[in-house]
């Protein structure tokens, strides 16, 4: 029977002990609070998304572009969302001053803007609102506008076109003034697209 030597055990062991002392390298993972930094505004605007499905813009006659045209114009208006958006979009509230009296019964306010959901027999731009008055200088909303426009929220500029019963334009000047409320209502494109595949098996 053959036996080891005593220094290939005293060795093995050494050897053992060495291996086993060593220090393990490890490699330190990133810090997850900026991995969290950098998704915040991902967050932010899925939150606004799900959570926030109207948005309300205001124009104020200080940033209107235009005068002495017929209607008014609003330019550079912020950036309401990230991704182009659709939406119902209404003018909540509307009001034109003027510095004189004039004639006008009513005014007819109408908007240049792309809108799915709307036709005339004049084939013009969509009206948004019809304003009245008592006084021929302050014209504004007797009722609650009823009137939603099937759009998008890429709304970098506005311009309204004024008219009178008539039909006949009608000009801002400078001493004259037009302030509007405007509200986007978001559709759930999710919800509708889920809708729409729900009434699939009903038509087969």
């Amino acid at each position: 029977m053959t036996t080891l030597n005593p220094c290939w055990r005293i060795h093995a062991t050494f050897s053992s002990i060495a291996i086993s002392t060593k220090k393990p390298v490890f490699i330190k993972p990133p810090n997850p609070s900026f991995a969290f930094l950098k998704s915040i505004p991902k967050i932010i605007y899925y939150i606004l998304d799900k959570y926030m499905p109207s948005t309300y813009l205001f124009l104020s006659d200080a940033q209107r572009s235009d005068t002495g045209t017929s209607g008014a114009r609003w330019l550079n208006l912020p950036t309401l969302s990230q991704s182009t958006r659709e939406c119902y979009l209404t003018l909540v509230n509307c009001s034109i001053v003027f510095d004189a009296l004039t004639t006008h019964k009513t005014i007819v306010v109408k908007m240049k803007i792309p809108t799915s959901n709307y036709f005339s027999s004049d084939n013009e731009d969509p009206c948004v609102a019809f304003l009245s008055t008592v006084d021929q200088t302050n014209y504004e909303f007797v009722h609650d506008n009823k009137i939603q426009l099937l759009t998008n929220d890429q709304l970098k500029s506005i311009e309204f076109i004024l008219e009178d019963n008539n039909g006949s334009t009608i000009s801002i000047d400078a001493g004259d003034s037009m302030e509007v409320m405007l509200k986007l209502d978001y559709v759930d494109q999710k919800e509708q697209v889920m809708g729409q595949l729900q009434t699939v098996p009903q038509r087969l």
